[in-house]
Order: structure tokens, then C-alpha cells, then sequence
């Protein structure tokens, strides 16, 4: 009976349907981890937001059609922004008529290794507060979740704190300057 579980356990492995289903899955993952850069990479690039969310779709399109040619030991995002780069390019030159700001083609290539390198650094900085936050006192994380979950606000952490509007500031004050000496300290070991 153990080898009859094992055999179906294979089967559905080397079934094409499981094999796609697994790849969709993971370019969901990979796309849902990066879309907020991504998104933000054609912005810094398009003035116009109708024709970046339009050159976001394409990508979109275009990255699942290569997922195949991507590499798994290499970084996501950096293809990805790769190929919403020449998506900007294609979509300049098929809507010339239609550019009121112009960029030539070096400025563009310029722009995007720089907003990639940007980019990079707030996800970085943004990994180093969440390591950061893990290390505050969970009643200190309990305050800067009052404060900054929406709709939250000083009172809110007056309230939690059952003192004074100036005691809270004071405390959040006191709690972000940690923070940031965290994440800046994060940062200089990684060599941000």
C-alpha cells in the first residue's frame, strides 16, 4: 500500500497540469512580492500615469510570457525592471506622436539604473525596519502599531498609554530615533 501512495505522490509531480500550476503559482508570489516597485520603476520613467499603468500591463503580459527564460538564482526584480525598461522604449517609439516630455534614450537608460538602484535600497531599508521592529519591546511595538496602523495617531497612543498627548509624542520620539538607529546601523553592515 506505501508504494501505491508513493507512485501517486510522483505522478502528481511529474503531472504537466501540477508543473503549471506551480509555475503560475510562483510568478504570482514573485510578481505580488515586486509589483509595488515594479509599478513604481515605470512611474519614475513615464510622466504620464495612463501610459505607465498601460506599460505596466504590458510588462505584466510580457513577464509572464518569458517566465520561462527567467532565472530563479537571480534577483526578480532586476529582470523584471529589465523588461519594463524595453516596454518603456517599445512604448515610446509606437507613440512618438503622442510624447509631450521627451527623454532620449540615454536619459531613460540613466533614469532607470538609477531609480533601480533606489529602488533596491528602500526594500533594503524597508527589511531592516521590519528586523528592527522585531527588536523593540512588544509594548513598543504595540505603540508604533497604534500610531501608524490606519487611522492611528497620537491620541490613539495616549489613550494605550493612559497619559498625556505630549507624554505619547515624547514616546514615539524616543522609539522612532531607536529605529532609525537601527536601520541605519542595518544598513552599514550590509553595506547599503
Amino acid at each position: 500500500m506505501r508504494g501505491d501512495e508513493a507512485d501517486r505522490l510522483d505522478d502528481e509531480r511529474t503531472d504537466p497540469a501540477n508543473a503549471e500550476r506551480d509555475r503560475a503559482e510562483l510568478f504570482l508570489v514573485l510578481h505580488a512580492q515586486n509589483h509595488s516597485r515594479i509599478s513604481a520603476f515605470v512611474h519614475t520613467l513615464v510622466p504620464s500615469w495612463q501610459d505607465a499603468e498601460e506599460i505596466i500591463q504590458d510588462t505584466l503580459v510580457v513577464l509572464w510570457r518569458k517566465f520561462d527564460d527567467f532565472d530563479l538564482s537571480t534577483n526578480f526584480f532586476a529582470w523584471a525592471a529589465r523588461i519594463a525598461q524595453y516596454e518603456v522604449l517599445n512604448y515610446r517609439r509606437v507613440n512618438r506622436r503622442k510624447r509631450v516630455l521627451t527623454f532620449d534614450d540615454d536619459v531613460l537608460e540613466s533614469l532607470a539604473a538609477t531609480a533601480i538602484r533606489q529602488l533596491n535600497d528602500i526594500e533594503l531599508e524597508r527589511e531592516a525596519l521590519e528586523i528592527c521592529l522585531q527588536k523593540l519591546a512588544p509594548a513598543d511595538r504595540e505603540i508604533v502599531r497604534a500610531r501608524y496602523q490606519s487611522g492611528g495617531d497620537v491620541h490613539l497612543v495616549a489613550e494605550l498609554l493612559q497619559r498625556t498627548a505630549g507624554h505619547a509624542q515624547r514616546v514615539l520620539r524616543s522609539i522612532r530615533s531607536s529605529l532609525i538607529r537601527c536601520v541605519q546601523q542595518r544598513m552599514a553592515e550590509i553595506g547599503a
